[in-house]
């Protein structure tokens, strides 16, 4: 209990908070690079850019991507120390840890999206 305590809870909670920072940066970034985009290859002004931006996100879309961001970021991180703990004891084990650690991984954020697109189209 005391190694989970110690290593799995604050590396848990630390993914949980700031893998949605880094969400709203990426989202951030990725609304300033549309402008760039738009302004330069489709002849769009910025206000018009930004104008239609703000119509068209909404407060729903951010609060369930933050949402989603962290189950996201719980799920991989319990993996990750589920698996480290698995193999602590043999050195060996840790050169095969990568890969049945991303299936897992990438499996449950399929599961999990899944459920969320359900979730999330009966709540719209």
């Amino acid at each position: 209990m005391i190694p989970i305590r110690f290593l799995a809870i604050p590396k848990v909670l630390a993914t949980v908070i700031v893998v949605p920072i880094l969400t709203i940066y990426a989202d951030l970034f990725g609304i300033f690079g549309g402008m760039i985009i738009g302004v330069t290859s489709l002849d769009l002004t910025v206000k018009t850019y930004i104008t239609q931006s703000i119509k068209t996100i909404q407060v729903f879309d951010i609060v369930t991507s933050l949402i989603k961001a962290a189950v996201f970021a719980a799920l991989i991180a319990s993996i990750g120390c589920q698996r480290g703990f698995r193999c602590a004891r043999v050195p060996r084990m840790s050169v095969n840890l990568p890969l049945p650690l991303f299936v897992a991984a990438i499996f449950m954020i399929v599961v999990a999206d899944s459920i969320f697109a359900i979730m999330f189209y009966y709540i719209k």
